[in-house]
């Protein structure tokens, strides 16, 4: 699977570093404001941002025709599968750190590190829900289907009074929900690959 994560900084890197710089500037604005909707866009444009990368890539491969050479190696569907977890994950990373090192330039460090956390909790959630929907329905239907429902879910959290807040901090909730959701990833991408889906 190393290999297949070399190909995913090989083709995204230089986006990626690009990327990262205007959000260093977008942190440090968040964090400078200091308000709880600032923070809660600070919360959610973490795993937006780490997506999109990965459905970037997952672009990329179907232009190159990436899986139907994949389709003909002895390389199993989860480790594909898992690579483009892992590559969010990575991304993630790198923004939290930066975002994290941006706030603490501009604000008081409070506000970064109670975020960290829920905005990793929501990228586990939302890679696990959009994943599955893209493998199942395609790029564009997929990708449109869980935009709806995060976006509806975030305007309900920032119109109520924080316990949704509480909710993302559970640290059993990306454990339970993140086997699940890659496993029906794993099962869509076979599937697809396979023809059964058009």
């Amino acid at each position: 699977m190393g290999a297949l994560l070399r190909k995913e900084w090989y083709v995204m890197g230089r986006t990626v570093v690009q990327i990262t710089a205007l959000w260093v500037v977008i942190a440090a604005l968040f964090a400078w404001i200091g308000d709880k909707r600032a923070a809660w866009l600070y919360c959610c444009n973490v795993p937006i941002f780490s997506i999109s990368f990965s459905l970037n890539s997952l672009d990329v491969d179907a232009r190159c025709r990436w899986d139907d050479w994949l389709a003909v190696t002895p390389m199993e569907p989860w480790k594909i599968v898992l690579s483009k977890y892992a590559f969010t994950g990575e991304v993630l990373l790198l923004l939290s750190v930066c975002g994290v090192l941006a706030g603490r330039l501009t604000a008081s460090m409070e506000l970064e590190a109670v975020l960290v956390w829920p905005a990793a909790v929501l990228t586990v959630l939302m890679t696990g829900t959009n994943f599955p929907l893209v493998y199942r329905l395609g790029r564009l239907k997929g990708t449109l289907l869980s935009v709806a429902v995060w976006l509806s879910l975030l305007l309900l959290a920032m119109a109520g009074d924080g316990s949704a807040y509480r909710w993302v901090r559970d640290a059993s909730l990306p454990e339970r929900a993140g086997v699940g959701l890659l496993w029906l990833s794993v099962r869509f991408y076979d599937r697809r690959r396979r023809g059964l889906y058009g």
